[in-house]
């Protein structure tokens, strides 16, 4: 099952192929595909659209599947050079999936962190809010039981 070309690759050349102006369906492209390619695979070829898609190198707009004006314009120069579609823009597409992965998990590893100076700089406040009650509260109970004393005293 082993194609010649990136799915990325692929798909690119479809779409410069069908040619259509505001854009070429799902199954369009897919039809091209699958008759220049008969051994590509569907679900491979929706994931990768899908990326290209987030990676901002197809345009969707309503079913219908276009490159993008600046994406296009470099491909086709790099196409004119001689060169591959592969050289063209290295971008989350066509990362690794432990790259992304990793920097999520940093990203969260630093939130973490953040949340939790937060939650205790929150709790040694608490507690230290707590402190001074409880002094003022001592304080004042003192005084009002020296009242009392006073005041039972006086009665006597």
């Amino acid at each position: 099952m082993s194609l010649p070309k990136t799915y990325a690759e692929i798909i690119e050349e479809a779409i410069l192929g069908l040619g259509e102006t505001m854009g070429s369906s799902r199954q369009a492209i897919w039809k091209a595909i699958s008759s220049a390619h008969p051994t590509a695979d569907y679900k491979l070829f929706v994931v990768r659209l899908k990326k290209m898609r987030e990676a901002k190198q197809i345009a969707q707009k309503g079913g219908k599947f276009r490159l993008e004006l600046s994406y296009k314009q470099k491909l086709l120069k790099a196409l004119e050079q001689g060169k591959s579609g592969r050289k063209v823009n290295k971008s989350s597409a066509s990362m690794k999936k432990g790259a992304k992965k990793s920097q999520a998990k940093k990203s969260k590893g630093a939130a973490k962190k953040q949340a939790k100076k937060a939650q205790k700089a929150r709790k040694n406040a608490a507690v230290a809010k707590r402190g001074k009650a409880a002094k003022n509260g001592k304080a004042a109970k003192s005084a009002g039981a020296n009242k009392k004393g006073k005041s039972a005293a006086a009665k006597k």
